[in-house]
């Protein structure tokens, strides 16, 4: 299994150490930390977890940096597998030096998004034209090569039309998997009939379809309601060593007439089995946690818990904070770090949401600190961010907001949550005239958005915020001139999309009311017009002009879009 690593998470969180305790990739890091580099290509980042791991020879090629952010580029098979052994093999960095001059100037992977032609992606494909599959510039340099394959790959020689919209093939864990395992065993026929499996599937839906479309695997031993599509038992859990302990469920049509929805698109499953596969625990630690989950509420987006049972810090619970039931089993136990938590002493009433739904308030600020503490170990500061800023009312964001607290200026106003991250403690801070003071008209925040924070730090350097607060009133105007058409053609638009789909399902209401009608014998005459059609009862006219209505009310609420888009962008640039 590609994932297991027995030096990955083996210090205890809460441990101190100078190393993290796993690489990030393929994640940019986004909290200050060690980074290591080849002397001259400080661009070519490598994680304190990858460097203490591997780099214990030709350590005098190397310097570190601190930088608040970063992406491992050590870590990929390319180097781990190939560079670096021969670097260790013949001591000399050349090799390695030469790719990674080379490859911090290559594009990132776009994985499920894609690329368009005008995105100038340099694209590889089979020499021998099988099953069109296309390998994207960053994955070749980091998987392929390097590889008793990658002479099956050349420079694809079709152009790639400007709109025109292509999938790295190799973006697909289960097909990036298996060009490392049969790469190994040169098993070159077995690797394009697993990557042509894998590209002929759907990929995972994160709503409720119907179950008919796909293939489902379960857990050979039962552990509960737990359904996995075929493309997430490919990606996540084929050629891996838990992988042979699930089945496909072999239902017959009739029984996937049902909606249904992937179980790995809750978060605390899908992390239990990569902490499980990561820290080799076996199937029983994963199938325990898959069981609770199971008979737990589900923690996903689609809704909130329900009169849920909570969990809280045992040293000091904080506010408007709680891990669901669900959750505590799939994350906080795999992580071994239940122990710093404690089940709240009554269900809590009505909806709530656990902090790590994607549809909980600050989801990217706890999803951050929690990866953080559980890269570095540093359990306390986690601890300390929830408390701090869980306790403060939400930022408004883009949102004019009346009636709250402010620090700043009045023309320069930053709401309590992002003063604790922009302003607290620099010099500017003395100066306010606004210290979480209550302020009854609208205003909108100056801090939420990178771009001001950038603004924020440059004045907080200079000691002079009268810039900042000139930009801020020109940023406002533009505001009044954008943010406010704008929201209302995303209503208008919102509103018709909504009127167009119940115009269309009236037309099939209609239409199968015809169809009735038609099965109780005709009556001999034709109702409609030559715009509408001939019909054999008014209802299949009534069909016909609810369809053209849709069909219009459709065509009125994407009429908008252009002005919409100009609105936005104009925002966008001072936002």
């Amino acid at each position: 299994d590609p994932l297991y690593d027995p030096a990955a998470l083996a210090t205890p969180i809460g441990t101190p150490s100078t190393a993290l305790r796993l690489c990030s990739r393929p994640r940019t890091v986004t909290y200050a930390t060690t980074w290591y580099h080849l002397k001259g290509l400080p661009d070519f980042d490598i994680c304190s977890f990858c460097y203490s791991k591997h780099i214990t020879s030709l350590t005098h090629e190397f310097e570190s940096v601190v930088k608040a952010n970063g992406l491992c580029r050590f870590s990929v098979p390319r180097v781990t597998k190939s560079l670096w052994p021969e670097a260790q093999r013949t001591s000399s960095v050349t090799a390695l030096r030469d790719f990674a001059s080379r490859r911090t100037a290559i594009p990132a992977c776009t994985k499920k998004g894609g690329a368009v032609g005008a995105d100038g992606v340099k694209w590889f494909g089979l020499a021998g034209g099988e099953i069109g599959m296309v390998a994207c510039e960053a994955c070749q340099e980091d998987e392929v090569a390097g590889t008793s394959f990658a002479g099956h790959f050349e420079p694809l020689k079709q152009v790639q039309g400007a709109s025109e919209r292509w999938i790295c093939t190799i973006s697909y864990e289960h097909v990036s998997r298996c060009l490392q395992v049969y790469s190994a065993q040169n098993a070159w026929s077995e690797f394009v009939a697993a990557a042509k499996k894998r590209m002929a599937l759907p990929d995972c839906s994160d709503t409720l379809a119907s179950a008919t479309g796909r293939n489902w695997y379960r857990p050979i031993r039962p552990v509960g309601d737990i359904d996995i599509c075929e493309a997430c038992y490919l990606d996540s859990l084929a050629l891996t060593d838990l992988g042979g302990h699930f089945a496909e469920t072999g239902e017959s049509f009739e029984q996937k007439l049902t909606m249904r929805i992937c179980d790995f698109q809750l978060m605390n499953l899908s992390e239990a089995l990569v902490v499980c596969r990561t820290k080799g625990l076996g199937i029983d630690a994963f199938l325990r946690a898959a069981a609770k989950i199971a008979s737990s509420p589900r923690c996903s987006k689609q809704g909130g818990i329900v009169d849920g049972r909570f969990y809280n810090f045992a040293s000091t619970p904080a506010a408007n904070f709680g891990i669901c039931e669900g959750c505590h089993a799939g994350i906080l136990e795999p992580h071994g770090v239940a122990p710093f938590f404690t089940p709240e002493p009554q269900l809590v009433q009505g909806t709530a949401w656990c902090a790590f739904n994607p549809n909980v308030e600050r989801f990217g600020g706890l999803v951050n600190h929690w990866l953080e503490a559980v890269e570095t170990g540093s359990w306390p500061a986690y601890e300390r961010w929830v408390c701090r800023y869980t306790a403060l009312p939400t930022c408004p964001n883009f949102n004019m907001a009346a009636g709250r607290r402010w620090y700043g200026w009045d023309d320069l106003p930053v709401c309590p949550e992002c003063f604790e991250t922009v302003a607290e403690g620099t010099p500017l801070a003395a100066s306010f005239e606004l210290r979480d003071t209550p302020v009854e008209g609208e205003r909108l925040c100056a801090g939420y958005s990178e771009h001001m924070r950038g603004r924020w730090a440059k004045a907080s350097a200079a000691g002079d915020a009268k810039g900042l607060r000139e930009f801020n009133a020109y940023r406002m105007s533009v505001y009044a001139q954008t943010v406010p058409r704008f929201k209302m053609l995303a209503q208008m638009q919102t509103m018709q999309n909504q009127l167009a789909l119940s115009q269309m399902m009236l037309g099939l209401s209609l239409q199968h009311a015809n169809a009735m009608s038609d099965w109780g014998g005709s009556s001999g005459y034709e109702y409609g017009n030559s715009s509408l059609g001939y019909h054999s009862s008014q209802y299949g006219v009534d069909s016909a002009k609810a369809f053209d209505e849709g069909r219009a009310t459709m065509a009125r609420a994407n009429g908008p879009i252009a002005e919409a888009s100009y609105l936005k962008d104009a925002w966008q640039v001072v936002e």
